[in-house]
């Protein structure tokens, strides 16, 4: 007679393989999304973009807020917090729906978060400063009207 001990899964690599499966096909869209109005009204997504990449005439310059939000993602995606939201759903206490929710909402605060970080990006220059101080709008990049900041969302893109 053979000795040993057998281990029956009882299907539960299944289910690990189901519940990553479900999360390795989450694809989330974060920034400012198509539609988005600015305070006074207007679309936000010209706006963003000529402050991320600048405009031609130089009144605006580079400020890349979102290839920063994406690096600072990028890097909050290696550490165990991110990691802990896989496991949940790899352990079946979260729904790949539940986690696709808090990363989506833990990118949007980073992003947010870099907007706000001005140590980042080149200052107002003196015309713009001029209009802002007319607006009683501080002096910090990126934050006149806050419609970049309010706008920040995520999607699920199916």
């Amino acid at each position: 007679m053979k000795g040993g001990a057998q281990f029956n899964t009882m299907g539960f690599d299944r289910v690990i393989r189901k519940n990553i499966t479900a999360l390795a096909g989450i694809k989330l869209k974060i920034g400012i999304q198509k539609g988005a109005t600015a305070t006074g009204g207007g679309l936000v997504a010209e706006y963003a973009a000529a402050n991320n990449f600048g405009t031609k005439n130089g009144r605006i310059p580079s400020r890349p807020f979102m290839t920063y939000s994406s690096d600072r993602i990028a890097d909050w995606m290696e550490t165990a917090a991110f990691y802990e939201v896989v496991n949940g759903v790899i352990a079946g206490r979260f729904t790949a729906d539940m986690a696709a929710k808090i990363i989506g909402d833990r990118a949007v605060n980073i992003t947010k978060k870099t907007i706000k970080d001005s140590a980042l990006y080149k200052p107002n220059t003196e015309y713009t400063l001029n209009i802002k101080r007319k607006k009683k709008q501080g002096d910090k990049p990126l934050l006149a009207s806050e419609s970049l900041f309010r706008n920040v969302k995520f999607v699920r893109v199916m």
